[in-house]
């Protein structure tokens, strides 16, 4: 397979998997939910996605995701998805590149951290804080679940990712 046909089915992949994801995370017709707990597809997928591409193309790929995060999420501030998806793209791709070997463990680790400090985020900037106990119920009945749910769907991003990058790409 020539080069030039691998760039275009990497890229060919990279989209159909957003898309995918995009349709899955906002569509009206059926949810990904589980009791309280929600994934952020669009999270795992940028973290995925910053774990094998380089710094440029995670924050490329990043500004992406967060401009069809933002168009379609409601409840959110101005760029908020684009400014934190950006920041934790860089932050992973630096983590992967200096500090973890790229592996199952550090996807999970990755996985949970990202989509931690994700919800953490939100929960300062994004959600209305009218009493105590609204707010340790978002963080413990709401965050802390879609946390977890977020990092078992990018453990299962990460495979599928890491075998488009293993055929597809080319530096």
């Amino acid at each position: 397979m020539t080069v030039k046909r691998k760039k275009v089915y990497f890229y060919l992949y990279t989209a159909l998997l957003t898309l995918v994801a995009f349709i899955l995370q906002y569509n009206g017709v059926f949810s990904l939910k589980i009791g309280t707990a929600s994934p952020m597809l669009m999270l795992s997928l940028c973290i995925c996605y910053s774990m094998f591409g380089g710094e440029l193309f995670s924050v490329i790929f990043a500004l992406c995701l967060g401009f069809l995060t933002d168009g379609a999420a409601s409840g959110t501030k101005g760029f908020f998805n684009t400014i934190v998806f950006i920041v934790l793209s860089l932050a992973v791709s630096m983590i992967v590149l200096y500090l973890f070997n790229n592996n199952f463990r550090s996807g999970l680790v990755l996985g949970i951290l990202g989509s931690a400090v994700y919800y953490i985020l939100r929960f300062i900037f994004c959600v209305p804080k009218s009493s105590l106990q609204n707010s340790v119920s978002y963080l413990l009945g709401t965050s802390m679940p879609s946390v977890i749910y977020t990092a078992i769907i990018t453990l299962a991003l990460y495979f599928l990712v890491k075998q488009i990058f293993k055929r597809y790409y080319v530096r």
